[in-house]
């Protein structure tokens, strides 16, 4: 059997491929991957990425920058000012503290009005010391004034008085130290002008309504010991006048503080001695 003729030969121009060549080399070509391309596509992914997030941490810190400023510059301005100011209020009040404890300590001369009668107090640590000079006013009449307990009845600052016994009397009185209490004091007589002063509650609520004012009080500050003596000898020309020497020692007790007493006490002591010149001139 002949073999089969040989396939007509087709013209194929120059430098081109036939259609065996060319589907051949289709077939039999391998899938290749373009690495380069791809390192390049994931470079500039991960360089995007890295961009973006320098983008946002810069767009934080703006937006932290001024947060932070404007905490700070209140703080470094405000901590100064507090800590001057505290400074400043604590060397304020050491000055007027000791302002006033110097005050204090200074002899305070009273002048009583229509005779030349002169008081004169001075405050320690420990007494209320008064002095009285009276060149028109006699020893027996003073000696007569202070050995009268009637006339501590009689003393401006009482407001009421409960009872008078011979030698006991019973006052509520409002002292200048603490204006909302309600102080009894029993005023003891001794001999030569001596007495005790304790602050304790009223005796009982009936004497207490003798008084619209002492309604329902019924707290009052203990007083551990209040005490005064007078010293009383003739001066003057001829022996015509009074030395009166009055002094006052007290420590509280309770809650009272004894600053508080001892301010009191300076307030009523001139009080006291303008009271008992002017009984005793009568």
């Amino acid at each position: 059997m002949p073999p089969p003729p040989p396939p007509p030969v087709s013209k194929v121009p120059h430098g081109a491929l036939s259609f065996r060549e060319t589907t051949g080399a289709v077939s039999s070509c391998t899938p290749i991957y373009d690495n380069d391309n791809d390192n390049d596509n994931d470079e500039s992914s991960s360089h995007s990425r890295d961009e973006h997030n320098k983008h946002k941490k810069k767009r934080n810190r703006r937006r932290f920058i001024p947060i932070l400023t404007r905490h700070v510059s209140f703080w470094g301005c405000f901590l100064p000012a507090a800590i001057m100011a505290s400074v400043v209020s604590v060397g304020w009040f050491v000055h007027l503290q000791l302002h006033r404890r110097s005050k204090s300590r200074k002899s305070t001369y009273v002048k009583s009005r229509g005779d030349d009668t002169s008081v004169h107090c001075k405050q320690s640590s420990k007494a209320i010391q008064c002095e009285v000079v009276a060149p028109r006013i006699s020893y027996e009449a003073f000696v007569r004034a202070v050995n009268d307990l009637s006339k501590y009845g009689d003393l401006p600052m009482h407001d009421a008085c409960i009872h008078h016994k011979p030698d006991l009397v019973t006052c509520v009185v409002r002292p200048p130290m603490v204006s909302p209490r309600i102080y009894t004091i029993q005023v003891k007589k001794h001999n030569q002008g001596n007495f005790t002063w304790k602050l304790a509650k009223p005796p009982n609520k009936h004497a207490q309504t003798q008084s619209d004012h002492l309604k329902n009080k019924y707290d009052a500050y203990p007083m551990a010991k209040n005490e005064g003596e007078w010293r009383i000898r003739a001066a003057g020309k001829g022996g015509k006048g009074t030395h009166a020497f009055y002094e006052s020692r007290s420590e509280p007790g309770g809650s009272v503080p004894a600053r508080v007493a001892t301010w009191g006490e300076a307030r009523t002591a001139p009080d006291v001695m303008r009271h008992f010149a002017k009984a005793a001139s009568k």
